[in-house]
């Protein structure tokens, strides 16, 4: 209804009163009509511009004011534009049989009074906000389909309060000019050292082709997918656009492994938002692929995260069955490699109402997620739930005011440690429409038990590390071996280690070792953090070319004849090799001397099974010993060191593989001490640190005809002197 009496529709249908005067249909209606399209299509800055003018030349008119209040609502960075609106149209007149879509409606519909509750409640006007939400469900039915939000509205106002009663101590800096533009940035994801920043943009791409003409002449900026990387001074790098963005379509971060060299995106994919995943392979990313089929479904999905080893994908999905829209569900690998059918994780983390932006940390133990449930302070807050030993989620946590808000909080990125985060937000004095921003976090209390290995690989000065560079992590204990690949662009590598283990370290380059190192983890319940890095080194044998690591395995090109070696299997148990006169020649030495004050010599060897010495006369073991000699000039010290190892194929010939392992360090130890003497090294020129023994591979599973290969990695002597 309207406040024109009947007797004046006659004489005024093609004008309306307003406390401005006389407006023309021809010109009010047709800007109503098209605005209330605009609303329909979602085009709300739009629609905007045209709900602006209508009420600055009807500022009386409850309906425009409601509408354009209803509208700053819906956006992203003016939602505080539109109190004073829904004030206006709600002091005017509100009506139950209210028109939205005629032009002659001047009143304002009674859920008015709901969205002026919420205006109020995101401007913290908290006592007020709950007053007005009482006042509207007193006007309304309780089957009226907004009378149960209300309620829930009046609930977290509640919730905000409590919270605001005791704020929590974030520091909160924003990434700078370097990362942030004058357009949006959201979603940041980083990767666990630090040095990999994903994130969404809405910033015009320099050749402008994400910009289209969207619906009725408006332009539309298309998403887009950039990285900045960290230099070693600690500094972000200018964002590259990543090959992985779509035309035509918005694309989003949404996760990334702990070494950033795996991402998992969002594309809209025509409004049935689908999750894919992209490796980085040199310095290109890979053509994204989606998520397997247990993750992707007819419904939306909007998030994921994978735990460090890559076996457990916890993801968000409104697919139906679960306990209210967006639920977060959990994939795992099965002992067949398929995928297993996809678990919610129930009402302990679930609501009925919506959670995103899951996010398992390292350890696979604590959850990070936005929810507008359980104790939210205002829409989406972030909330925080741990793994017991129960295999049950605690309730989940409140991060806190004011990092969480009275609008919606997602896209919380955590670092390894839980002490620092990165997020979005618009804040005043910032630089765009959003901006990123890292967090220093107060203590949690969450408990973070594992190790986290980062450092870099450095190549020689003026060359590229070689692309098949990587770290072989070995868990001595069951021999199972991990490999993390360095990033290409500056040689930056992470690995996540659980506890209270015992590991080999092996960094590997043009298909050689080039340091190894054994370390024992504690079993404490904290978060360890090792830094490690390796530099490569030209290295010169006999005139070669420069050359970097140590050869571990024969050549491809090598053949054994059957008089070479020769296997057999006992039942179950053992794998003799009858002997031979000499081992294939696989060893290798390699040689650094940048001057003589500074020197590494190496030289390794491989073996066939059981056997565990070398007569010490071929040419590279001779340059070994000639190298030594030279550098022991001028009464120079040289310190040995020598490392056996054996693989986990049984052997009779010993007590123990490990016994194998040490007999081939100390046989190596007689070998180099008596050719060094014969070459005339002094003997207090040399000194030979502890012997170190090693088993370490697969265990054996009698299926030596099959992964021979595999086992004899593992048979060698390693010798550096330096």
């Amino acid at each position: 209804m309207t406040h024109l009496k009947p007797i004046l529709l006659l004489l005024l249908s093609f004008y309306f009163f307003t406390a401005q005067g006389i407006t023309r249909p021809g010109n009010f209606g047709n800007q109503f009509t098209e605005a209330t399209q605009l609303m329909e299509e979602g085009l709300w800055r739009e629609s905007i511009q045209i709900w602006k003018d209508l009420v600055a030349s009807n500022p009386e008119n409850a309906n425009v004011n409601f509408k354009l209040g209803y509208c700053y609502l819906q956006t992203a960075t003016d939602k505080d534009m539109a109190l004073k609106y829904l004030e206006k149209a709600a002091e005017l007149e509100m009506s139950k049989d209210y028109d939205p879509y005629e032009p002659r409606e001047v009143a304002a519909p009674v859920e008015t009074l709901y969205y002026l509750g919420h205006s109020l409640h995101l401007n913290y006007e908290l006592d007020r906000a709950i007053d007005i939400f009482e006042e509207f469900k007193k006007r309304i039915k309780r089957k009226h389909h907004l009378f149960a939000e209300a309620e829930h509205q009046i609930e977290m106002c509640k919730n905000a309060r409590k919270q605001m009663m005791s704020p929590r101590e974030f520091g909160i800096n924003s990434l700078g000019p370097i990362v942030n533009s004058r357009y949006e940035e959201h979603s940041p994801v980083i990767s666990i050292d630090e040095n990999a920043l994903f994130f969404t943009s809405t910033r015009v791409r320099d050749d402008s082709s994400n910009v289209y003409q969207g619906p009725r002449g408006t332009p539309i900026i298309y998403e887009d997918i950039y990285v900045s990387y960290r230099n070693r001074e600690g500094e972000w790098q200018t964002p590259e656009l990543l090959n992985i963005s779509k035309a035509n379509a918005h694309s989003a971060t949404v996760s990334v492994s702990p070494d950033g060299q795996k991402l998992i995106i969002y594309y809209d994919d025509s409004g049935n938002g689908d999750l894919y995943k992209s490796v980085l392979v040199g310095e290109t990313w890979t053509e994204p692929e989606p998520l397997n089929e247990m993750v992707n479904s007819d419904a939306w999905e909007s998030h994921a995260s994978m735990t460090a080893d890559e076996k457990t994908i916890f993801f968000v999905s409104n697919r139906e069955g679960g306990e209210g829209g967006r639920d977060i569900y959990r994939v795992t690998t099965l002992p067949t490699g398929d995928w297993s059918k996809p678990l919610n994780l129930g009402s302990a983390v679930n609501t009925a109402y919506e959670e995103d932006a899951v996010y398992i940390a390292p350890d696979g133990k604590t959850l990070y997620f936005s929810s507008n449930g359980h104790s939210s302070m205002g829409g989406f807050d972030i909330f925080y739930s741990s793994l017991g030993v129960d295999d049950q989620w605690s309730k989940p946590e409140n991060i806190g005011y004011p990092l969480n808000t009275a609008d919606d909080d997602l896209f919380f990125s955590p670092t390894a440690d839980g002490g620092r985060a990165y997020y979005s937000s618009r804040k005043d004095g910032g630089i765009g429409l959003k901006d990123i921003y890292s967090i220093d976090l107060p203590n949690l209390e969450i408990e973070a038990n594992f190790t986290v290995l980062k450092g870099y690989i450095y190549a020689p000065e003026g060359e590229s590390l070689p692309a098949d560079a990587l770290l072989q992590v070995i868990d001595m204990e069951s021999g199972e071996m991990l490999e993390y690949k360095p990033r290409q662009r500056d040689g930056g590598y992470v690995a996540i280690l659980p506890p209270c283990k015992e590991y080999k370290l092996q960094y590997f380059a043009n298909n050689a070792v080039v340091s190894s190192e054994e370390m024992k983890l504690p079993c404490n319940s904290n978060y360890n953090e090792l830094k490690k890095e390796v530099f490569l080194q030209p290295v010169y044998v006999n005139g070669a070319e420069p050359n970097t690591g140590l050869e571990l395995e024969a050549d491809e090109g090598a053949t054994e004849s059957e008089e070479e070696i020769e296997e057999s299997v006992e039942p179950e148990t053992e794998l003799e090799v009858a002997d031979n006169e000499e081992d294939e020649e696989v060893d290798e030495v390699e040689v650094t001397v940048d001057d003589l004050s500074e020197f590494e010599v190496t030289f390794s060897r491989r073996f066939n099974y059981a056997h565990n010495s070398f007569e010490g006369t071929d040419a590279n073991f001779r340059q070994f010993v000639n190298s030594v000699k030279e550098i022991t000039k001028n009464d120079r010290m040289v310190i040995i060191t020598i490392e056996g190892s054996a693989s986990k194929v049984p052997t009779s010939d010993y007590p123990s593989n490990y016994e194998l392992a040490m007999s081939r360090a100390q046989n190596a130890k007689k070998i180099i001490s008596q050719k060094l003497m014969e070459a005339g090294v002094q003997e207090n020129a040399i000194r030979f640190e502890d012997l170190k023994a090693s088993v370490q591979g697969p265990n054996y599973n009698n299926d030596v005809n099959e992964n021979r290969k595999v086992y004899e990695r593992f048979q060698y002597i390693k010798v550096t002197a330096k």
